[in-house]
């Protein structure tokens, strides 16, 4: 009777243990497949805003590149910066970001080393030239303000295209060594990753060489550029400022002026019986002094002219300053920081702010170019044109 019993509790806790580790496989199955759905949606929200950007940045600054070389309206030392501007987005929206998500999604590089060091190449040499478009854009706008008569023409153009041009070759040296370095010095070209592989931030020590080129180039690379961006914005402002209280003055100058030769030429008229007659000097005055007070009115138009013009571009230095911060602040944020913190990393918040400053291509060409009367005219008669003539077909 003992041993039935003994028999019956055996499998009693047989029963118990095998009910329990198939509960325990269909629980660890069940959070297998929520966890690969979740990551299917997040993949695929990845994939669309991607999506979204890159056709924004390469629609927009295809636009520009072709309203440059088709009007020539368009085509002065203002805008050239902006036409190089539009060539480094369009380059970072057709094909970096969507390298970048591709890796993201299928958790490993799916092409060569040679491959992936181009890649990284053209995407961090194209982003940071269009970071270096945000500086020398604000110094052209403050030279023109500060030395109207000096920073114009030829010296205004030589000085546009020399600038453009080493801004092209401090991008490309200030990352090309590091990635290079990178991948073959620290042994990551054996590794099938491409992005992930360069910002190993888990093997990154607080003091290593690696550490140290990574946090030299994004602080050369952005957060010495923002500081001096916003010097120049506040330069700009207090020269528009004093600008606005001069122009009235100069007005009042202009009234006195006048009332004063009005009162000069009053003073020469002679009275012979009841009729006054003016000398020949007095008319010659006289249509002197017309000259000058129409010289005066017609500085006085130009100088206002110019001061709407300035604070246009006020405002347009101010809206590039804001996308500027808000588009690749918290990447670069998280690139200094991550070294130095491994458990602050959040994929989420990094892929966001990966695509937030890839958007920064596709926010440039409403940002800069089409503000401008003279782009958004050619826009718009561009598509007056094309939606006739799919009409009358």
């Amino acid at each position: 009777m003992s041993s039935v019993e003994n028999a019956r509790a055996i499998f009693i806790l047989l029963s118990a243990s095998n009910f329990k580790n198939s509960t325990f496989s269909y629980n660890t199955s069940l959070k297998t497949e929520i966890l690969e759905q979740n990551a299917s949606v997040y993949n695929t929200i990845l994939i669309f805003l991607t999506c979204i950007v890159s056709a924004l940045a390469t629609f927009g600054n295809l636009l520009v590149i072709y309203f440059y070389f088709f009007n020539k309206r368009l085509q002065t030392v203002s805008n050239f910066p902006l036409l190089s501007l539009s060539v480094a987005d369009l380059i970072v929206g057709l094909y970096p970001i969507n390298a970048n998500t591709l890796e993201a999604v299928l958790g490993y590089w799916p092409f060569t080393n040679l491959f992936c060091e181009f890649t990284l190449v053209l995407d961090y040499f194209c982003c940071q030239s269009s970071i270096y478009h945000v500086i020398i854009i604000s110094i052209d706008r403050y030279l023109l303000i500060k030395q109207p008569l000096k920073y114009r023409g030829d010296r205004r153009k030589y000085a546009v295209k020399l600038s453009i041009l080493l801004l092209w070759i401090v991008s490309f040296f200030l990352w090309a060594p590091s990635i290079t370095i990178n991948k073959y010095v620290f042994g990551r070209s054996s590794e099938r990753l491409c992005y992930k592989g360069f910002l190993r931030f888990d093997k990154m020590s607080i003091y290593s060489f690696e550490t140290y080129i990574l946090i030299t180039s994004v602080g050369l690379g952005y957060f010495i550029i923002l500081p001096v961006v916003i010097f120049i914005y506040v330069k700009i402002y207090f020269l528009i400022k004093i600008q606005n209280k001069i122009i009235p003055n100069a007005c009042c100058y202009d009234n006195r002026y006048r009332n004063r030769i009005l009162s000069t030429e009053c003073s020469t008229v002679t009275l012979d019986g009841s009729k006054a007659e003016i000398s020949n000097d007095v008319k010659l005055k006289k249509r002197r002094s017309n000259e000058s007070v129409m010289n005066l009115k017609t500085s006085y138009l130009l100088k206002q002219k110019d001061l709407i013009r300035h604070k246009k571009s006020l405002k347009v230095i101010v809206r590039i300053l804001v996308v500027f911060v808000i588009t690749w602040f918290p990447y670069n944020l998280q690139m200094m920081l991550l070294p130095y913190c491994l458990n602050c990393f959040n994929r989420l918040a990094f892929d966001i702010s990966n695509v937030l400053s890839y958007s920064n291509s596709a926010v440039n060409p409403f940002v800069y170019a089409f503000v401008s009367p003279e782009f958004r005219s050619s826009f718009y008669k561009r598509s007056k044109k094309i939606f006739f003539i799919r009409f009358l077909t």
